[in-house]
């Protein structure tokens, strides 16, 4: 039977296998039922076959599908298993519409060749950035790493004063931070910028009305800045993170904080930085094992938004494109493909570290394409640990919440709830 006779079949069936393999493959890792995917790859496999009717393209067609299966044998993340995948379909792609476009005439051919040099740069970019994530971590990058920016005081209209681009200890770059006093000071929150390990910049944060917000309320804010990654990998960010604790507890008297009402905050991946940093504070033993010591502060309470607390799941949010791109930061953050696994991925996981010594928590996430399943897992965790959790979770039935929602608190309904949960989680710990 003779399936396709016009090549506008070939270019629906080809879409079609294209999505077919890529939904399985999805849909059967997160099952963790491989075997599945085997088979829908086969059958995707034999529809090819008995549509090609040539045998040259059928070998290339077989060759393809056998080094995806052998391929997703040997590998164990689903980033990698995607990048192999749509990377075999969009060479089969590229196979057949090369090989026919010199028939075809007009706008169609016009169209199809547009078609086709998509699939192709799909292909280098599934492919390359799969095997080789410092690439795109780069591109997200920009130009934050080692800029230089002289220090200043500012006082503010609203009373606020503004250190900014103050030094402390390290060898790597970006080791400055950013200290706002406010008039009231009921607290000091020092805030990590997220941004994936790989961008992100305090001045950002400082812009940000999060961090405003903060301030508004009569808190201390201390915007924490940090080497970016592939350039500077774990545990760099954290090491730089407890230097500039250390050095605020040294200084506090000279700007006039109270660091014995302080609050670690973070959002994404600052929320793990954040809680590794609670860590480093309630645990001297896991604070010696980083090579770093507890700076002289107290910490009552620990705030994640949206929070990274388990990175062996960095990949792990359910939406695909998310955790492709997450994939290629945790790789390039640890440095290995394969950082799931990793004993320093372990070693970061607030989930996996956390002792009953851990300070009370406030865990917020949002509902898609974010850590909510692992803030939810900690939050068990802690609880089972006899540490004060304040859970700020909101179903997916009430509103659909995207990772780090909780920083538009100008304009989203959501955020601007969730602070004021936040600052009454804040006003309990300070006063405890």
């Amino acid at each position: 039977m003779k399936m396709i006779r016009t090549d506008g079949r070939w270019f629906f069936l080809l879409t079609a296998l294209l999505a077919l393999t890529v939904a399985a493959e999805y849909a059967a890792f997160r099952m963790l039922r491989v075997p599945v995917l085997l088979a829908v790859l086969l059958c995707a496999a034999l529809l090819t076959l008995s549509a090609l009717r040539r045998s040259r393209m059928a070998a290339a067609v077989v060759l393809l599908f056998a080094a995806q299966g052998m391929a997703l044998l040997c590998v164990r993340h689903s980033a990698v298993m995607l990048a192999v995948t749509v990377s075999a379909v969009c060479a089969a792609a590229l196979l057949v519409f090369f090989r026919r476009q010199r028939r075809l005439a007009g706008r169609p051919a016009r169209l199809r060749t547009a078609v086709c040099l998509a699939a192709g740069l799909v292909f280098l970019t599934l492919t390359v950035t799969a095997f080789v994530p410092d690439l795109f971590s780069r591109a997200v990058q920009g130009n934050v790493m080692g800029r230089t920016a002289e220090e200043s005081v500012q006082t503010r209209a609203d009373g606020v004063t503004a250190y900014r681009n103050l030094p402390y200890p390290s060898d790597a770059p970006n080791s400055t931070m950013d200290v706002f006093v406010s008039p009231q000071g009921r607290g000091t929150v020092v805030y990590i910028h997220g941004g994936g390990f790989v961008m992100g910049d305090k001045d950002t944060a400082g812009q940000n009305a999060y961090l405003n917000a903060w301030l508004d309320a009569g808190y201390h804010v201390v915007a924490v800045n940090y080497a970016l990654a592939p350039q500077y990998r774990y545990p760099t960010a954290i090491r730089q993170c407890a230097a500039a604790l250390c050095r605020l507890g040294e200084t506090a008297d000279r700007f006039g904080l109270d660091c014995d009402r302080l609050l670690l905050v973070g959002d994404s991946a600052g929320g793990q930085l954040a809680g590794q940093l609670a860590l480093i504070q309630s645990d001297p033993a896991y604070a010696a094992k980083l090579g770093v010591s507890p700076a002289d502060v107290t910490v009552r309470g620990y705030i994640s938004i949206c929070g990274l607390v388990d990175p062996p799941r960095f990949s792990d949010t359910g939406f695909l494109f998310a955790d492709w791109a997450h994939h290629q930061w945790g790789a390039s953050y640890f440095g290995t493909a394969d950082f799931e696994a990793s004993g320093a991925a372990n070693e970061a996981s607030i989930l996996l570290q956390a002792g009953p010594g851990f300070p009370p928590s406030f865990l917020s996430d949002g509902n898609f394409a974010t850590f909510d399943r692992q803030n939810a897992d900690l939050a068990d965790r802690l609880e089972s640990l006899g540490v004060a959790v304040t859970r700020d979770f909101v179903p997916r039935s009430e509103a659909r919440l995207a990772h780090v929602y909780q920083l538009a608190v100008d304009t989203d309904p959501y955020a601007k709830a969730s602070f004021e949960r936040q600052l009454a989680f804040a006003g309990q710990a300070v006063s405890s």
